[in-house]
């Protein structure tokens, strides 16, 4: 039996006949489709929790002048990284802003201008 291969065309000879393999050039494209389909639905959903854990905290803002890391791990529940991470987003986007430095920090809701940290 005599094998030749190539990259989209497989053929298979024998005494009796032959065949021929034809690679489905579908195949990768569908599949990378889907990959591309589920990393969207995954997007998707971590958008819709920011903009929920987004409205929690200005809604932690109507009652309240100033939050800690540990008080936003306690209100959404999540861990230390990730409320670092999510204080660094709010912050990076004006929408709170960072006072204090190390054990000390504190961040209030960013209105207008920002206030110096010299003042506080």
């Amino acid at each position: 039996m005599i094998i030749q291969k190539t990259k989209l065309v497989e053929f298979f000879s024998d005494f009796n006949g032959f065949r021929v393999v034809m690679k489905n050039l579908n195949y990768d494209f569908i599949k990378n489709l889907n990959n591309r389909e589920s990393t969207i639905k995954t997007e998707i959903k971590k958008r819709k929790i920011l903009e929920v854990q987004i409205q929690k905290i200005m809604e932690f803002f109507e009652t309240n002048n100033e939050l800690t890391r540990l008080k936003l791990e306690k209100l959404l529940n999540v861990k230390e990284s990730c409320a670092r991470d999510l204080l660094r987003y709010l912050v990076k986007n004006d929408m709170l802003q960072k006072i204090g430095a190390t054990r000390n920090i504190r961040y209030i809701k960013t209105v207008g201008k920002k206030l110096s940290n010299e003042n506080h």
